[in-house]
């Protein structure tokens, strides 16, 4: 049997596609519509809030662990993020970790005055890593059955030329 490689070129490809995924902690949630406005619809992969009650502390932490900060930063900010709360906004993105690295940097600097006790990675932590994205991707998507732990699904209208 005679393989299709255009096929698969194509399918890998097409999994290696530009992918982040944003949190938008709990404390810029009041900012949550101006900074999904920073990405253009067709950058929008999904975009809801999530309240992760009991295990907002383990997602902080996972979240900074497996981003290679030391976990006992990584416990300090888990206190600090989730002293605001358990409910975070969640934006999956086809960007390239390189070009969000910059826009995240663009967004703290622009909401930092509109964040009640800002303090550095209030906002937005970016998970660069495809490895690491794809299990808090899988963890946020256990907590999500059927929506039922959505908080509020964004819809994306195009805007009229």
């Amino acid at each position: 049997m005679k393989r299709n490689l255009k096929k698969d070129w194509d399918k890998l490809a097409k999994s290696q596609q530009p992918y982040s995924l944003a949190v938008i902690w709990g404390k810029a949630l009041p900012v949550w519509d101006k900074i999904l406005a920073e990405f253009l619809p067709e950058e929008i992969k999904d975009a809801y809030i999530i309240d992760l009650g009991e295990q907002a502390k383990k997602f902080v932490v996972e979240s900074y662990n497996r981003d290679g900060i030391d976990e006992t930063y990584a416990m300090k900010k888990s206190m600090q993020i989730v002293e605001d709360g358990t409910k975070f906004g969640i934006i999956e993105l086809n960007i390239s970790p390189e070009e969000m690295a910059q826009r995240k940097k663009n967004i703290r600097e622009k909401y930092k005055d509109k964040v009640k006790d800002y303090f550095f990675e209030s906002i937005i932590h970016v998970l660069e890593d495809r490895k690491t994205t794809s299990y808090i991707k899988k963890f946020l998507d256990q907590r999500r059955v059927d929506g039922q732990q959505t908080l509020k699904k964004t819809k994306f209208i195009q805007p009229p030329d």
